[in-house]
C-alpha cells in the first residue's frame, strides 16, 4: 500500500496537484510514522500550499527522523 501511495504522490505531484499529493503523504506517515522519506515529502507539499508553520514543524520532524 505505501508503494502505491508514494507512486501516486509521485505522479500528482508532477501534474501539478499538491493538494492531493500532500493527502497520500499525509496518509504514508500515518501508516508509518518513522518514514523520514515521507515526512519530508509531506512537509514540502504543506510548504508549497502556504502552510508554512505547519510545514516547519513536519519538516523539523524530518530532520530528528534523519538523525
Amino acid at each position: 500500500r505505501l508503494d502505491r501511495l508514494a507512486r501516486n504522490a509521485g505522479s500528482l505531484l508532477r501534474i501539478g496537484n499538491v493538494a492531493a499529493a500532500a493527502k497520500c503523504y499525509e496518509t504514508m506517515v500515518v501508516i508509518n510514522p518513522s518514514d523520514a522519506s515521507a515526512v519530508f515529502n509531506y512537509g514540502i507539499c504543506l510548504r508549497r500550499l502556504g502552510k508554512k508553520e505547519m510545514s516547519n514543524q513536519v519538516l523539523e520532524r524530518a530532520r530528528e527522523l534523519r538523525k
